[in-house]
């Protein structure tokens, strides 16, 4: 007998020849009927939703530490410049500010 965890292991009931392999007539069972198999396939849009959840949350604190990083990097180049080449120093320095704010 065809069972429902069986079945969930398709997103689309369309995906498997369901009669060919069954015993029973399965079009009088209830997942067959539309009500249920759209709630599958909202299932399984559902899991891959929150899986790109979890990729975007990994996604945004590599972002943040990458803002972090080269807020660093400036600053440390900004303030050599500004010793040795005070015009291209302040130049970096306004240009990084507009970046800055932006960030």
């Amino acid at each position: 007998q065809l069972l429902w965890k069986d079945i969930t292991e398709y997103s689309f009931l369309g995906e498997c020849d369901l009669r060919q392999h069954s015993w029973t007539d399965i079009c009088k069972l209830d997942w067959t009927k539309p009500a249920p198999q759209e709630a599958t396939v909202k299932y399984f849009k559902l899991c891959g939703a929150r899986e790109e959840i979890m990729w975007l949350n990994v996604e945004i604190q590599r972002l943040c530490m990458a803002i972090h990083d080269k807020d660093i990097q400036m600053t440390a180049v900004i303030t050599n410049l500004l010793v040795s080449n005070p015009l291209l120093g302040r130049e970096l320095q306004r240009q990084w500010q507009t970046c800055v704010a932006v960030n």
